[in-house]
């Protein structure tokens, strides 16, 4: 006989049951809702927060006066990117004032189209919510920090999406000319964006070879669509070529360890909302025991599942990070997780995809999953604005800082390049014509076994962006005191100011720590 405990279960369950029927139902009202709340959170926090410095190369370069002279900049070889992701972003940061906002926009944009396109793939599968579950998944991942970085990352994940859908699209739509331009053309873009974005080919070759040996016969128009995508390549040859001129001082090293790192770093972000989903999910199933088949439970029917080309296509991306590990190990020296972010879109397709015996015929499980993913995303939209406006604070007081010295005509070296870009962008006159940046690649070289940054420094900043950049010697050698913006600690990977001084025997006097920086004061050496 059941109990009172019992009816109020079947009672929940219902009601969690007629809840994930009517949103299954309409789920293009909970896309475009999520969608809006994406938009909203995104461009808060896009809003408030500074730029930093890979962003501030951006900008500069899509303020330059025309393509040509963007071309000419991207030339140096200091900014080791294709000119079609800042002639996109020429485009955004024309559509308003604010360019915190539209240099972001490509990004912003990039990274909602690509959930939706995971929602898309995943949703053709299974069901509509099983799709929302891949929409906000990625949000819990790295990719979110680069839904608001000014940088091609966000782009390529979206241009990735759309040729995802278009792959699966193509082989059971009557519009396939379609579905096989616009697999072309968005890889093509993807390519565009970012070198490394030529292996987001890896998946597709990896579904289709499947594929082929399923059907026993090859698609031919498909491997063309592929192989057209690699158009962009030779039109930038010269650059690619100028940009690998750097990889022998790259400012990270690439170790065989990155592999695993990726995925670590893809989603150890997700603890928290996957713990809590988990919790959540066995809260459930352990207060459920009305019974029943799982068909009178789901609000829906399940589907089977990914084809075999399709799954392997997901564990295609997977690849991604490990070939380009490979590739900077034995060929290009230039190897940052970000470079392989493509790969998370295997991982959330498979992890989806993965907890669906989990969520079938459960309803209140998978309304709590996506209650916890979107919790989880605003709450760190939330600590996100936060850690802008400690961002903000920190510089203010670092600028404060700087003109709060006595010494009004004297120099001011930054030792960290971050900080240099950043007093130029941000602090008042007076300050940003006393800085310089000092710069000597073998130093560099010596002390951090890397000099791309100072390279990009003399080759990029000095003539194109106007910026005070400095051989360190000369400098040096004619006396003038100086006031240095060093670092908090003794050792750093991008730092080599301070210790060379020290090295040189000059005099440093400790001014004061503030905000995470340390000012010093040196004497001149005059008699």
């Amino acid at each position: 006989m059941p109990t009172a405990k019992d009816s109020a279960i079947g009672r929940l369950n219902g009601m969690a049951e007629v809840l994930a029927g009517t949103a299954e139902r309409h789920w293009r009202w909970l896309i475009a809702a999520c969608s809006a709340l994406y938009l909203v959170a995104i461009g808060a926090v896009a809003t408030v927060k500074p730029f930093e410095n890979d962003e501030l190369f951006t900008l500069y370069i899509s303020r330059l006066p025309s393509m040509a002279d963007v071309h000419a900049a991207l030339l140096s070889g200091g900014e080791q990117l294709p000119p079609f992701f800042f002639l996109v972003t020429r485009a955004a940061l024309g559509m308003g004032a604010n360019p915190h906002v539209w240099l972001r926009l490509p990004a912003i944009v990039g990274v909602l189209v690509m959930s939706v396109c995971l929602f898309r793939f995943v949703a053709r599968r299974s069901t509509h919510l099983l799709g929302l579950v891949a929409l906000l998944l990625p949000l819990s991942t790295s990719a979110y920090y680069y839904a608001f970085e000014a940088r091609p990352y966000g782009l390529v994940l979206g241009f990735s999406g759309i040729a995802l859908v278009c792959w699966q699209s193509m082989h059971e739509s009557d519009r396939r000319l379609g579905w096989l331009l616009g697999l072309t053309l968005s890889l093509a873009a993807a390519i565009a964006s970012h070198y490394y974005a030529v292996l987001v080919l890896v998946p597709f070759g990896c579904g289709e070879l499947v594929r082929t040996v399923e059907r026993r016969r090859v698609d031919v128009a498909v491997w063309v669509a592929l192989l057209a995508a690699l158009f962009p390549l030779p039109l930038v040859l010269p650059l690619i070529q100028r940009a690998r001129s750097y990889s022998t001082g790259f400012w990270t090293t690439p170790s065989w360890g990155d592999m695993p790192d990726f995925f670590y770093w893809t989603m150890s972000s997700t603890a928290l909302p996957v713990t809590a989903m988990l919790l959540a999910s066995a809260l459930v199933v352990a207060a459920n025991r009305t019974g029943g088949s799982a068909e009178q439970r789901s609000p829906t029917s399940y589907c089977s599942g990914l084809t075999t080309s399709e799954f392997v296509a997901a564990a295609g991306f997977l690849l991604i990070p490990v070939i380009a590990v490979t590739a900077a190990m034995l060929v290009t020296g230039a190897y940052v997780h970000r470079y392989a972010l493509p790969g998370i879109i295997g991982v959330t397709i498979l992890v989806t995809i993965g907890l669906r015996p989990l969520f079938e015929g459960r309803a209140a499980v998978i309304l709590l999953t996506l209650a916890v993913l979107e919790a989880g995303f605003l709450r760190r939209s939330t600590i996100s604005m936060h850690d802008s406006a400690r961002r903000v604070q920190n510089r203010d007081a670092v600028i404060g800082l700087l003109a709060s010295q006595p010494e009004v005509d004297v120099p001011i070296a930054c030792a960290d390049q971050h900080d240099f870009l950043t007093l130029s962008e941000y602090a008042p006159p007076d300050i940003r014509r006393r800085l310089v940046y000092l710069v000597d690649a073998d130093v560099a070289m010596r002390r951090l076994h890397h000099n791309s940054l100072e390279r990009g420094m003399v080759d990029l900043l000095g003539p194109w962006f106007r910026m005070n950049v400095q051989p360190y010697r000369a400098f040096v050698e004619t006396g003038r005191p100086l006031l240095v913006l060093g670092e908090t600690s003794a050792s750093s990977d991008i730092r080599w100011l301070v210790p060379e001084l020290l090295y040189a025997r000059r005099t440093l006097d400790l001014r004061s720590v503030e905000a995470g920086s340390t000012l010093y004061f040196v004497r001149s050496s005059a008699p």
